[in-house]
């Protein structure tokens, strides 16, 4: 009983951690790319089914010791109705310049997810690889999602590879260079 009590805190205390960083995330500590050019009208983001409780699922949120010999590791995942979501960071060696105790949380309203500590950089040619799936979406089959880094106001689209199948199950898996706030759309 010891254990799921600090467990539920550790959780909630990530959690609470999360909306403080995401509603202090700024261009300052999250520098915009220059590989794409910023959004003028705001993306259209996949939202996910209203539940009748707005809890979480287990593995919504995850916390992970990124070490600069070995990386790290995030995995997420949560289900929405008949939606199952599931993300996985993995974090090379290497490519930190310093050990980090790193967490994120998938979005409980639109297919996104957050990474923290906001404004986390990786080093050159060592980006972070987010490996994304949405199962129950009912997308149609090859509908042009794409992927956005998102900055308070401005919508970045990110390279990524994306599919969705002919179950309307979307795929992505896109090399981050910073940690922040990503969510899908048109």
């Amino acid at each position: 009983m010891k254990n799921k009590n600090i467990v539920a805190f550790t959780r909630f205390l990530a959690f609470l951690l999360a909306m403080v960083s995401a509603m202090s995330c700024s261009q300052r500590d999250n520098p915009v790319e220059t590989s794409a050019p910023a959004i003028e009208q705001t993306p259209r983001l996949i939202m996910l089914p209203k539940v009748e409780t707005n809890n979480l699922s287990k593995g919504d949120i995850d916390l992970a010791f990124v070490t600069v010999e070995s990386g790290g590791t995030l995995s997420l995942a949560a289900r929405h109705g008949k939606v199952t979501v599931t993300a996985t960071l993995n974090v090379p060696a290497g490519s930190v310049s310093r050990n980090v105790v790193i967490f994120g949380y998938l979005d409980p309203k639109y297919l996104a997810v957050a990474f923290f500590p906001s404004g986390l950089r990786f080093k050159q040619g060592k980006p972070a690889v987010l490996d994304f799936e949405a199962k129950g979406l009912g997308l149609s089959p090859g509908a042009d999602v794409k992927l956005y880094y998102i900055d308070g106001n401005t919508y970045m689209q990110i390279p990524a590879n994306i599919s969705v199948d002919s179950f309307g199950n979307l795929q992505c898996q896109a090399y981050i260079q910073h940690f922040s706030r990503y969510a899908f759309g048109f």
